[in-house]
């Protein structure tokens, strides 16, 4: 139970840091998308992927298409 309510706590000192950092500087939420992660570290993602289908039995072997980007969705 104490485990659960440090969750709780950590979860809402999150929310008032975000809404003090909203307030305190007079600007408006941005949403970072769903492919933040992605963009952030793709390498990581890729990584993930490849764990979770050799997880399911799967070999992976992966190339670089000749019109891929190393960074998508850099819009």
């Amino acid at each position: 139970m104490a485990m659960a309510l440090a969750a709780v706590v950590a979860i809402e000192h999150t929310i008032l840091t975000a809404a003090w950092h909203l307030l305190a500087e007079g600007v408006c939420y941005q949403d970072p998308g769903v492919d933040y992660y992605l963009r952030k570290n793709p390498d990581r993602q890729k990584n993930n992927a490849i764990n979770r289908l050799h997880a399911l039995g799967y070999n992976v072997t992966l190339t670089l298409t000749a019109n891929a980007s190393r960074t998508p969705f850099s819009d």
